[in-house]
């Protein structure tokens, strides 16, 4: 016997539309993931909330006709400071499992974060009175800082290992990205949350590259500093390759700057010139790129002196004379007031006056005394007490070149 089928009821619509909103997220996701993960049950509440924005439920309708690229885009603002929070919440958990290390996910964690009143609420729901107010709301404000502790225990398990997914990760944590993240949000660079946002990033990244550093710091202090040789130039070279891990981030160029420092200082000493020269091989390209960050950022003044002391070593192991010159102008504009980088310098530049003089045909002496005079200039105000400044000035008076009263040669 058949009975007759009752008449299409609202509760159907709604699951068929729940059924067709979790679906249409799906298939979303899998565009953007290759199909990796599932957003499960909080999909449907994706669409649902998708289709209450202008122009929602014509992008539900076409996707579900097989174009979904308005559906994507709405799913992708340009900005998401000013969203319903319900819907950056959805967009939080969506770009997550898309991509945790997205700039996309971090921005509309920080955007949410923004509706302090939104997460209050949902944190009473949850946990009702189970936890004191005080304490239900500080964690409520934590919520959208999860993916940060998330993304540091992710670089965290592959920094020994120096693997792209933590690298990844932790170039999720840095300034780059954040500014990144900044602009997707939509929120001003002075909004509290931004700046909370960036603070806790950066303490995650520098407790990151603390830990990655510790097996290096543990090596380096086991190798005695008396007798520098190669084992000391391989830690060196595995601390830059830390250092390319992170990005090249000066918070590992510290640490090598720092440790280089007293090994260059034994190796010349000693007057190991092959092992100066090693040593300064493992880490130039780390010592080049952090004197121009130097240069760049007043922050970073307090390493100016280290890193300008490696650059001069480079600079008496050079050749040939113009290489030199340049390499020693390198360090003292990354730490003018650097005592042995102007000494260096000057020194070396009262040679190429010399030279200059030594070396000029008849034709080419007006020339040669005029470039003399110059670096015998430079040289002085360099460093006045230099032994070879006299020297030099007695060749130029020779020259029959006027120096002034203060310019002249001195015991």
């Amino acid at each position: 016997m058949l009975f007759a089928v009752s008449g299409w009821r609202t509760e159907d619509q709604a699951l068929l539309d729940r059924l067709e909103d979790a679906t249409l997220a799906r298939t979303l996701l899998e565009n953007l993931t290759r199909g990796r993960e599932d957003l499960g049950r909080r999909g449907g509440g994706l669409v649902h909330h998708l289709r209450a924005l202008p122009r929602g439920e014509d992008a539900r309708r076409r996707a579900l006709e097989g174009d979904r690229a308005p559906l994507l885009e709405l799913a992708r603002p340009k900005r998401y400071a000013g969203l319903p929070p319900e819907l950056l919440h959805h967009l939080a958990l969506f770009e997550e499992a898309a991509d945790a290390r997205s700039e996309r996910a971090l921005a509309a964690w920080r955007a949410l974060a923004a509706e302090g009143d939104y997460l209050a609420s949902r944190a009473h729901v949850v946990v009702g009175d189970a936890l004191p107010a005080r304490e239900r709301v500080e964690a409520a404000r934590s919520v959208p800082f999860a993916l940060l502790g998330r993304l540091e225990d992710e670089a965290r398990a592959g920094a020994e290992a120096r693997d792209r997914p933590s690298a990844h990760a932790l170039a999720a944590l840095g300034e780059a990205a954040m500014a990144r993240t900044l602009a997707l949000t939509g929120l001003g660079a002075e909004n509290a949350v931004a700046a909370e946002a960036r603070r806790r990033a950066r303490q995650a990244r520098d407790r990151v590259l603390d830990a990655a550093l510790a097996p290096h710091r543990d090596r380096l202090d086991e190798l005695a500093t008396e007798d520098v040789h190669a084992e000391h130039a391989a830690a060196l070279e595995e601390v830059a390759r830390t250092w390319r891990w992170a990005g090249q981030d000066p918070f590992v160029a510290r640490f090598a700057v720092e440790r280089a420092v007293p090994l260059g200082w034994v190796a010349y000493n000693a007057k190991r010139m092959t092992t100066l020269r090693t040593l300064d091989g493992a880490l130039a390209p780390l010592v080049d790129a952090f004197a121009r960050n130097i240069q760049d950022d007043p922050a970073e003044l307090a390493y100016a002196g280290p890193c300008a002391q490696l650059l001069v070593f480079r600079a008496e192991l050079q050749a040939p004379l113009p290489a030199q010159i340049e390499m020693a102008e390198t360090a003292v504009a990354v730490c003018p007031t650097h005592r042995n980088g102007r000494l260096v310098l000057a020194d070396l530049l009262t040679l190429r006056g010399e030279r200059a003089l030594a070396d000029a045909g008849p034709f080419a002496r007006r020339s040669a005394r005029t470039r003399a005079l110059a670096d015998y200039r430079r040289a002085r105000t360099l460093f006045p007490s230099l032994a070879s400044l006299p020297r030099l000035a007695d060749r130029l008076l020779r020259e029959g070149v006027v120096l002034d009263d203060e310019e002249g040669p001195k015991a």
